[in-house]
């Protein structure tokens, strides 16, 4: 199964509904330019065909329920307050994001249900967690009609999230 059809299939099973959409970004490699690109450095990434995939849906209130099905792991987060670090790494991306977009655009309060499935191994230089990022902006923009998302250095802006809260390894 790949990770768009087993989101998909999750989501349905977990929520009793079909997602409203899903959306999916690639892995990738950097054939020149490693650890340069969050320095602003030149690289030249390619994108592999592993990736990551989120079935999702809008929610009427303004709580966020992910679910990182690869991991059997769940994350729960308010728009309505100041959400801190989660203690689940995984889940600091999907937060990133999310806290990245609410403080250009303080509007963004709108609540989600996501099923989360990838199959880039994580830790291996594949940039599995730039895949959960990416994919997560995405569902924002489409899903939520997000005015951020529509300015010309979206990648770099999607990246910079996860300064919000730190990955949850060294970067040499």
């Amino acid at each position: 199964m790949t990770p768009v059809q087993k989101s998909q299939h999750i989501f349905t099973q977990k929520y009793n509904k079909q997602p409203e959409l899903t959306v999916y970004a690639p892995g990738r490699v950097n054939i020149i330019g490693e650890h340069t690109d969050y320095n602003d450095g030149f690289v030249m990434p390619c994108a592999i065909n592993y990736g990551t995939a989120i079935a999702g849906s809008k929610r009427a209130d303004h709580i966020w329920n992910v679910y990182a099905a690869d991991l059997d792991l769940e994350d729960t987060f308010s728009l309505d307050e100041d959400f801190p670090q989660s203690e689940q790494k995984w889940a600091n991306y999907v937060r990133g994001v999310v806290k990245f977009i609410q403080e250009r655009c303080p509007q963004f309060k709108q609540g989600a249900d996501l099923v989360i499935s990838g199959n880039v191994p994580h830790s291996s230089g594949l940039s599995s967690s730039a895949a959960l990022e990416v994919a997560t902006g995405k569902f924002c923009h489409i899903k939520h009609n997000n005015p951020w998302a529509h300015r010309r250095r979206r990648p770099q802006h999607v990246s910079a999230a996860s300064r919000l809260f730190p990955a949850p390894f060294k970067r040499p």
